[in-house]
Order: C-alpha cells, then sequence, then structure tokens
C-alpha cells in the first residue's frame, strides 16, 4: 500500500511539474480572461471572494484575482488609493510585513500599480507579488504568491500570467522594457533583512 501511494504522488509531482501541455485561457465574469501556465490548474480553496483562482501546490505557486465595480467606490478614489487599500488590508494579516515601493505600470493597455510584500503567514516566510490594475469599468485585485524560498523558481510563471490578464478579444501586449515586473533588483529578490523592503521602500 505504501509503495502504491509513493509511485501515486512520484506520477503527480511528474506531471505537475513537466510542460505536458500548452498553457491555457481561462475566462472569467463574462469579459476577463488569463492565460495560465500548463502546471497550473483552476482552485476553488485560496479565497471565497475570488472571481478567479488557481496555482500549483506542488510548487507552492498561487494567483487570485479580485475584481469590484468601479461604480462602487466613493467619487475621488482611484488606483493609487485602491493599491493602498490592497496594501493595509494584505499587511494586516502578514506579520513583520515588508513592503516594496509601489510602481506604476501598465497590463495589456490597462493603468497598473505593483509593488511585493513579504512576510510571515503562519510561521511560513512568504512573497507576495500584487497587481492594482484599472480597467474601463472595474478594479482588479491580482494576488500571486510562494514561499520565499520558491519564489525566484515562479517569477517567470507569475509574469506571464499577469502579462497575460485582459478583456476577452483584446490581443496582449508585450511588457516594456520600463516595466518594474522585468526588474530584475525587484525588491522582493533582495536577501530576507534588506532595508530597501521598508513600507513604500521608507
Amino acid at each position: 500500500m505504501l509503495f502504491r501511494w509513493t509511485l501515486l504522488l512520484t506520477t503527480c509531482l511528474m506531471l505537475s511539474s513537466c510542460g505536458t501541455s500548452e498553457p491555457k485561457t481561462h475566462q472569467f465574469l463574462g469579459k476577463y480572461q488569463v492565460t495560465c501556465p500548463a502546471s497550473w490548474s483552476i482552485r476553488k480553496d485560496l479565497n471565497d471572494q475570488a472571481d478567479f483562482q488557481a496555482g500549483n501546490l506542488f510548487r507552492e505557486a498561487y494567483m487570485i484575482i479580485l475584481t469590484e465595480p468601479a461604480s462602487e467606490f466613493p467619487r475621488g478614489v482611484g488606483l493609487s488609493d485602491f493599491a493602498d487599500l490592497i496594501e493595509a488590508n494584505l499587511a494586516a494579516n502578514i506579520k513583520n510585513a515588508k513592503i516594496s515601493p509601489h510602481l506604476e505600470t501598465q497590463v495589456n493597455g490597462m493603468d497598473a500599480i505593483h509593488f511585493t510584500m513579504r512576510g510571515k503567514v503562519e510561521g511560513t516566510d512568504v512573497i507576495y507579488w500584487i497587481h492594482a490594475i484599472k480597467s474601463p469599468d472595474d478594479y482588479h485585485q491580482v494576488l500571486q504568491w510562494s514561499l520565499a524560498s520558491r519564489f525566484q523558481s515562479n517569477r517567470d510563471d507569475f509574469r506571464s500570467a499577469i502579462h497575460s490578464f485582459r478583456t476577452i478579444g483584446r490581443s496582449p501586449q508585450r511588457a516594456g522594457v520600463n516595466d518594474p515586473t522585468l526588474d530584475q533588483g525587484d525588491p522582493a529578490l533582495m536577501p530576507k533583512g534588506e532595508p530597501i523592503l521598508g513600507p513604500k521602500g521608507g
């Protein structure tokens, strides 16, 4: 019995880590789409309020998207305010949270703010890769995260997924050279304890 379970687990690991198929595009809310790595699968256990959630359990790589109508926010609230709200809510649940500066960028023509957060979740060192995005009608909170020890190995998957997020029917745009998600000096990759990981870089 032990051998059979060991063989099953080994097979699952091989299937999840090898490129057995092409990346798959998923649609949600009837108007948005995102393309995930072939090794990821749709999940339902990451966040009860998420409009989309996927990941790879064995690689400890996860992604959720929460979408809220812009019309539900008070007049005068902008993308920067939305990013601040994401930061505050997430930091409240992370011990010793260290936060990178908020960097303006674009995701397929939509204005976005990107930042990272590192800290302890139930004693485990985790890095969150975060985007606040404004589409014509909605605000989107895109959270991608991994164990800190596995973040760098998952980073390309995170980057390809976030840059595939767009409204249905819109052609994807290649990330520009000034895109902060392409910066090899991303604060999330700095050694633990580096002073650059202060609140908003301060």
